[in-house]
C-alpha cells in the first residue's frame, strides 16, 4: 500500500506503473488470504467465525487504498 505513495513522493508515475501496482495488489490480496487460510485450521465453528472477521479487515483494508489510490490518480489528471 505504500508503494503508490512512495512513487508519488518521487515523482516517478507512469501509466504502465499504475496498471502493474494494481495488478500486484490483486495478487498481493490473493496470496495473503490464501495463506491465512491455510495457517487457520477450519476445523471447528469459532476458529471459522474469527476467519471471517479476519477477511473482512483484509478486504476493508485493500478496498481503502484501493479508493485512496483511485483518488488520487483522479486529482492528478
Amino acid at each position: 500500500m505504500l508503494d503508490g505513495f512512495i512513487v508519488r513522493i518521487s515523482k516517478s508515475e507512469s501509466e504502465l506503473g499504475d496498471r502493474l501496482d494494481s495488478v500486484a495488489d490483486i495478487i498481493f490480496v490473493i496470496m495473503a488470504m490464501i495463506k491465512i487460510l491455510q495457517m487457520l485450521n477450519l476445523t471447528n465453528v469459532i476458529i471459522y467465525i474469527n476467519s471471517i472477521i479476519l477477511e473482512i479487515i483484509i478486504c476493508s483494508v485493500v478496498t481503502f487504498a484501493a479508493v485512496q489510490e483511485g483518488y488520487y490518480i483522479r486529482i492528478r489528471k
